[in-house]
């Protein structure tokens, strides 16, 4: 169905540059209710896709209640201009769950995956999108009640990969084609609360994740399926992570290393020889980013961004902060290199006081350094400044582990029904 686009513009206010005085923000783009209904709620950008042209794909998800989509898709230019919305409607839905991921897949559809609330039970759903921003479908998963999505990613062919955790005793690792049939489906040991991340390297090769942070033992692993579904070796990250470490985010880089992020800092190893990790701690590490020079880019969740060298130590460089006005709040979820290498794409929310009004937040700044300075969009002032950390960097060898890995299956529904616009602030210093 066609999305009418509700836009307005803001300007920016207060610069208030320090040191570094050419350094400045490409856009500050705020994200906020959806168009029409009046109604105060936060919109949280959970992570960002990007196409081959520059062109950004963020999912969120509406604080409200029934009656409202499950969960929005937008698209925004590289210059931060609104493209389209498209909300995703689901009949049983309630309430959002968590936060949808997004991808971006070769064959020039966009897939949005996040969980829905009934009232009685959670349950996961994925949508394909078109890349003009209109559905093509939405399959939900009836036969998985209380699981959430933990992550979403896609291979070179188009296939979906799609973890989701039951917070109970049960993990599971979906593959599907792009037309969101199954292609297989796998069911992993855990305990409560575990999380469980998935990515793909350049073979099409599946590579998860999970890890036990909350009670001894704290039972932690990584290994990987090839493209035919056959699991490969699996390795035990105990000796890593003896205390225990929530995970947060996993992505493959082109350099063929999958780093990961937890809450004490992130790790790294190579695909070509997953026994060798090399972790960097002492700080709280949610996403990361790495540019082609292999520098490292982390967000701490919160308000700060840190740029480690791409040396073999990474050694710290430069931080910074992202501050609302006082009362205010903000989260930084996702980081990415912009297409062309120059930029920091960044994304969260950000509410000004404690009603909790505000909204979405995409941020595009430059690698090249941090800046100080103030600007203000949608009656929000946002204010950059500095911050530093250490960074301890250790090697560990992995050994393999033995784990209950099962092919199992669940029952799924078709829905094409979707609707919903929202109201965009752009601020272009």
């Amino acid at each position: 169905m066609p999305i009418h686009k509700t836009r307005a513009v803001a300007s920016a206010q207060g610069f208030g540059f320090g040191a570094n005085t050419g350094v400045k923000p490409a856009f500050l783009e705020n994200t906020t209710d959806q168009s029409g209904t009046g109604i105060n709620y936060i919109n949280i950008f959970g992570n960002i896709a990007q196409d081959s042209s520059g062109n950004i794909y963020v999912g969120m998800t509406p604080n409200g209640g029934g009656g409202y989509p499950v969960a929005f898709a937008s698209s925004f230019t590289s210059a931060g201009a609104s493209r389209w919305d498209l909300g995703i409607n689901i009949s049983t839905y309630s309430t959002p769950g968590n936060y949808p991921y997004i991808v971006y897949a070769p064959n020039g559809y966009i897939y949005l995956a996040g969980s829905y609330f009934t009232g009685s039970s959670t349950y996961p759903y994925i949508s394909e999108i078109s890349s003009s921003g209109s559905i093509v479908n939405t399959v939900y998963y009836t036969g998985l009640s209380g699981c959430y999505v933990n992550s979403l990613s896609v291979d070179s062919s188009s296939n979906l990969i799609i973890t989701v955790n039951d917070f109970s005793s049960t993990t599971y690792l979906w593959k599907l084609n792009s037309s969101l049939s199954s292609v297989y489906f796998k069911q992993f040991p855990t305990k409560s609360q575990s999380p469980f991340l998935a990515t793909v390297d350049s073979s099409n090769n599946v590579w998860f994740f999970l890890s036990e942070p909350f009670s001894s033992p704290y039972t932690s692993y990584y290994g990987s399926i090839n493209s035919s579904g056959t699991v490969g070796t699996v390795y035990n990250l105990n000796n890593a992570f003896s205390s225990g470490t929530n995970l947060f985010n996993i992505k493959y880089n082109s350099n063929s290393y999958i780093y990961a992020c937890t809450g004490n800092g992130f790790f790294y190893f190579s695909t070509l020889g997953p026994t060798l990790l090399s972790f960097f701690s002492g700080f709280t590490c949610v996403a990361t980013a790495v540019d082609s020079t292999n520098a490292v880019y982390c967000s701490n969740g919160s308000n700060a961004i840190y740029k480690l060298d791409s040396t073999g130590s990474h050694n710290f460089v430069w931080g910074m902060t992202i501050n609302p006005q006082s009362g205010g709040n903000i989260s930084v979820n996702d980081i990415a290199i912009s297409t062309d290498g120059n930029y920091l794409l960044i994304c969260g929310y950000c509410y000004p006081n404690s009603s909790n009004v505000g909204g979405a937040m995409l941020l595009k700044i430059p690698v090249s350094g941090v800046f100080s300075g103030s600007y203000t969009i949608n009656g929000t002032t946002l204010t950059f400044g500095t911050t530093t950390i250490s960074v301890t960097s250790s090697s560990y060898s992995i050994s393999t582990t033995s784990q209950s890995i099962t092919s199992s299956s669940a029952s799924q529904t078709s829905t094409t029904s979707t609707s919903g616009t929202l109201n965009h602030y752009l601020v272009t210093p």
